[in-house]
């Protein structure tokens, strides 16, 4: 229902998602008013970025993800782009 993340990230991950979940832009909740605190903690997120380690702010604004294996992400594209690995984390949702 949501993914966190940079606006190109997350907003790349949403747009072509086939359930079309909400972004939570960098985790800042003044950027993104349709997601908040009770969404979050009933249903989850997926938190998405580039790098071997999570943005510091992710890490201090939601202690709770768990962090799993990066995925390589090929680029569609006529130019010869290295695949990328996108890592990523689940809040999973508490009761």
């Amino acid at each position: 229902r949501v993914v966190i993340g940079d606006t190109w990230m997350a907003g790349n991950l949403a747009f072509y998602s086939p359930d079309r979940p909400s972004v939570l832009t960098d985790g800042n909740f003044s950027l993104s008013p349709w997601v908040n605190n009770d969404e979050l903690r009933t249903q989850g997120a997926v938190v998405v970025w580039e790098g071997p380690q999570p943005p510091q702010a992710y890490a201090q604004l939601f202690p709770q993800m768990k962090t799993q294996e990066p995925v390589p992400v090929a680029w569609h594209t006529h130019a010869h782009v290295a695949n990328t690995p996108v890592s990523w984390a689940i809040i999973a949702p508490r009761p």
